[in-house]
């Protein structure tokens, strides 16, 4: 265990960041899947979230925290104003962190390789397919080397993990110190009893035999990969699931804002279901205070608002891409550079074909998804997903959280 130590004060948080001194309350911790640990630190600062594997000490869990242990953190704060756990100081002066990256040496590397690589390119002969191979060649790794070298560099100077640095430096003094309020744990659960109620069911009690797989569905380019829970509550058997790597399996940490779907073993939780399909579309998890949904039955889901942005991004850059071509070659016929004249005119007109284009085509497209909507969940209108989220939403005030929903699916 590193032999640093880290002062320890009041918390501290900014939009992003919460650091400081804790309390500890309480560690729990899913079964291990593929290689990862996911944990919940329950403390009375609010709850943390991390992987067993990303704190080489805290593995083989001899070095859990204590319930009553005093802490110090540093965290990203995700969403649903719940955390993800950077590094952790212990009473003893112990310093929980993870370990540098043996990718750090890439980005020096990579900011000076790139470039050379693509001059190099622009060097060489393209009268011989070998010649152009080469190029091709070169030109992927130049834009593969560059790409993850920028990504180290964003991750660098993202202001959070600047600011979780300078906390861990400073060890979170008076200079950093703002209010967080304490979120209380744990909460109340439901003051409703188990059943149906206009058309919602509830059903009440504590998770057991908590069982998490990684299931898949489909093969090759279709392949998805999820994460599900089996569990049984209040007498009965069921079954949550999300795609696999919900917070990011790639992205570092410090890019995490979605929350990931955690049920602890003997969790007390609210298992909110529709009478219209049976399936459970909300879970309340009184541990924690976190209130996670199933938006399908919704009239706007996650993935119709993916889609929608996914569309205009794409027809944004087809316009580009499309106009840039004629333009380049235009200025290419001319056998000249264009002047900061000819620039400033190609940008003008660009950017009134995309307004009109744009308005034009989504417009339109807006308008028949719009019919295709209204008909498909006018055949569902009597699912009640509305009411089911004001009791969601009603928990969450109650408890002293914010409206964030996280979703599960």
């Amino acid at each position: 265990m590193t032999d640093r130590r880290v002062s320890i004060a009041s918390p501290s948080a900014s939009s992003r960041v919460i650091s400081g001194e804790v309390r500890c309350l309480g560690l729990t911790c899913d079964p291990p899947v593929e290689g990862r640990t996911l944990c919940r630190l329950s403390t009375d600062g609010g709850v943390f979230f991390f992987y067993r594997e990303q704190f080489p000490e805290l593995e083989e869990g001899a070095h859990d925290p204590r319930p009553g242990e005093r802490l110090v953190l540093g965290a990203s704060r995700l969403r649903d104003g719940s955390g993800w756990l950077h590094w952790l100081a212990r009473e003893n002066g112990g310093l929980h962190c993870r370990p540098e990256s043996s990718w750090s040496w890439l980005l020096p590397i990579g900011l000076l390789s790139a470039p050379l690589m693509a001059w190099w390119m622009t060097q060489l002969p393209s009268d011989g397919v070998g010649w152009m191979t080469l190029q091709a060649l070169l030109g992927i790794i130049a834009v593969g080397v560059l790409g993850l070298s920028l990504y180290r560099l964003a991750i660098r100077w993202h202001p959070t993990e600047r600011a979780l640095q300078r906390h861990l430096a400073d060890g979170t003094d008076a200079r950093h110190r703002s209010s967080l309020s304490p979120s209380p744990l744990p909460a109340t659960p439901l003051s409703l009893e188990d059943g149906a109620h206009h058309g919602i069911g509830l059903v009440q009690g504590r998770a057991e035999h908590v069982r998490l797989v990684i299931e898949t569905e489909g093969s090759g380019r279709y392949r998805r990969d999820y994460r599900r829970y089996h569990f049984r509550c209040g007498g009965g058997d069921f079954t949550l699931r999300s795609f696999h790597g919900d917070v990011g399996k790639v992205l570092d940490p410090v890019f995490y804002r979605r929350a990931p779907l955690f049920i602890g073993e003997g969790d007390r939780i609210s298992l909110l279901t529709l009478a219209g399909d049976g399936e459970v579309h909300a879970i309340l998890d009184a541990e924690d205070g976190r209130a996670q949904v199933n938006t399908q039955g919704a009239p706007y889901t996650r993935a119709g608002r993916w889609g929608t942005q996914a569309f205009l991004v794409f027809l944004f850059a087809f316009m580009l891409i499309t106009f840039s071509i004629f333009i380049l070659e235009e200025w290419w016929s001319q056998g000249k550079l264009p002047d900061v004249w000819a620039v400033r005119e190609a940008l003008s007109l660009f950017m009134g074909v995309n307004v009109v284009m744009s308005t034009l085509i989504a417009g339109g497209v807006g308008l028949i998804v719009d019919r295709i909507h209204k008909f498909y969940y006018g055949r569902r209108s009597h699912l009640p997903f509305e009411r089911l989220l004001g009791i969601a939403y009603r928990w969450r005030i109650h408890n002293g959280r914010s409206t964030h929903l996280d979703e599960f699916r």
